[in-house]
Formats: C-alpha cells, sequence, structure tokens
C-alpha cells in the first residue's frame, strides 16, 4: 500500500490497475501456445496402432493372384490323322512249301513213288525245308521199299544232318526186319556222324556188344531175325 503525500493518508488499491494486465498477459500466452501447436507443429496425426498386420502385408493381400481353380484354361487336343482302311497281311505259301505239295497232292502217284520224289529233291531245297520234306517222305515209305529208297541215304555219311537225323529217327521205329541190318550198316562207317550212335542202339536191341568185330555183329543180327520168324 502506498499513501499519498500532503500529510493526509488514503488507500489506492494496485491491484485494481494490475489486473487488467494480468489478464491480458495470460490471454496471450495461452494464444501464442496454441497457435504455436497448430500451426507450426502441423495437424497432430492419431498415433499408429502396433496391433494391425505391416503395411507390406497389407499390400500383399491387397493384390490377389487368382488361383489355378478360378483360371480358364484351354485346352487343344491334338487329332489324330485319319486311318485308311485296315489291310489284312495274309501270309502266302514259301516257294519250297509249294515244291513240297506239288509232290505229296499229286494225283495217281503212289507213296513210295512220293517218297522217291521228295528224297531225290531234298538236296535242291533249302535247309529249312529239308526236315519237312524228309519228314513227308518218309511218312509215305512203305517197309517194302525201304531198303531200295531210304537205305543208301542214311548209310552215307555225306547227306546232310538235318535229312539224316529224320532217317535215324525212323529207322528205329521200323520193324526189327529193318532196323538190325540198317543200324549194323550205318556202324560199320567208320566217319558215319552217326555209327557210334547205331552200334549202342545194336547192343540194346540184342543184348550184346561185339565191339568192331563186325562179322560177329553180322551173326547176331541173323539169329535175332531169324528168332522172329
Amino acid at each position: 500500500m502506498k499513501f499519498a503525500s500532503g500529510g493526509s493518508a488514503s488507500y489506492v488499491p494496485e491491484m485494481k490497475f494490475r489486473l487488467p494486465f494480468f489478464l491480458l498477459a495470460v490471454l496471450v500466452i495461452g494464444l501464442a501456445t496454441y497457435l504455436i501447436r497448430n500451426d507450426f507443429n502441423g495437424p497432430v496425426e492419431p498415433p499408429i496402432s502396433d496391433s494391425g498386420p505391416p503395411i507390406e502385408e497389407q499390400l500383399r493381400d491387397a493384390i490377389r493372384v487368382p488361383a489355378a481353380t478360378e483360371m480358364s484354361v484351354t485346352v487343344v487336343e491334338k487329332e489324330e490323322p485319319a486311318s485308311g482302311p485296315t489291310l489284312e497281311l495274309s501270309r502266302g505259301k514259301l516257294a519250297w512249301e509249294a515244291t513240297i505239295e506239288s509232290v505229296t497232292n499229286a494225283q495217281g502217284v503212289s507213296d513210295a513213288e512220293k517218297a522217291r520224289r521228295l528224297f531225290a529233291m531234298v538236296a535242291t531245297l533249302p535247309e529249312p525245308a529239308m526236315t519237312t520234306a524228309t519228314e513227308e517222305a518218309v511218312k509215305r515209305l512203305p517197309d517194302a521199299d525201304y531198303d531200295a529208297v531210304a537205305l543208301p541215304l542214311i548209310a552215307n555219311p555225306q547227306t546232310h544232318g538235318l535229312v539224316e537225323s529224320v532217317l535215324f529217327d525212323d529207322v528205329m521205329r521200323r520193324p526189327d526186319a529193318i532196323a538190325l541190318p540198317a543200324l549194323l550198316l550205318v556202324a560199320r562207317v567208320p566217319n558215319h556222324p552217326y555209327a557210334k550212335f547205331a552200334r549202342e542202339n545194336l547192343d540194346l536191341l540184342i543184348g550184346e556188344d561185339f565191339g568192331v568185330d563186325w562179322p560177329k555183329w553180322e551173326i547176331a543180327v541173323k539169329n535175332a531175325l531169324a528168332a522172329e520168324k
């Protein structure tokens, strides 16, 4: 408080004059604070929440790749070339087959003569045909004509092996009157490929082994044939 000069005391309240200045200062400071926050710092953005997915995942979710089942696929089937009519391939007769049949089917010709003709052509036939021709020949050859037709072939060491094999099998099926003399004849030819087998079969049929003593073999064969009569 201050007192007026001149001796008389009077009360002058200073607060009456300071209050308007104080309110004005508060308003100025508040306004300045508001302007500084909004004008200079810019708008206040809301805080970013950590609960949401990262921005990269949000972008990936926005770009959706269609699944394979959703894609339209056009399949172009390859057209098979038009096939022509099916040709039935038939195997015709070979030349040697026709030749053999021309003999076996001949009309008015005896079986013995057919066998002779077949044996005569064996040497001119290819190997696959030799067996067939010989089998057809021995099948038709009567026992009565065996010595005259087949015996020279089976005893010849130069006869082809395919033919000889069929002849040897056939002679073992013939009666002893044909088989025993034929086997003895083959066994006595030193270089005959079937000489050993012929002698072994003689041993089985007669029941004795005389080695290479051919006179004894001849006697044994005659006695065996005589015993059958």
